[in-house]
């Protein structure tokens, strides 16, 4: 993905991280590096689920202030 962006002209900066509060460590790095939109997968659970295992995208979704694609597997 990175050479696909780099050869269309958009400069990318992959990070992986991990954490318990994993919606958090993504918000203290968008604002560290002044991220413009951040890229991230999702299991895509549903219904019982989804509210027993909480949802990592909606969280980070609802804390930080730049676009969040959300990409399904």
């Amino acid at each position: 993905v990175n050479k696909v962006m780099a050869d269309a002209g958009v400069p990318v900066k992959t990070l992986v991280g991990e954490g318990h509060a994993v919606h958090e460590g993504i918000a203290r790095v968008v604002e560290s590096i002044g991220a413009d939109l951040v890229v991230m997968g999702s299991h895509g659970r549903r219904g019982f689920e989804k509210l027993v295992l909480g949802s990592v995208a909606q969280r980070v979704l609802q804390t930080v202030h730049v676009p969040v694609l959300v990409v399904r597997d």
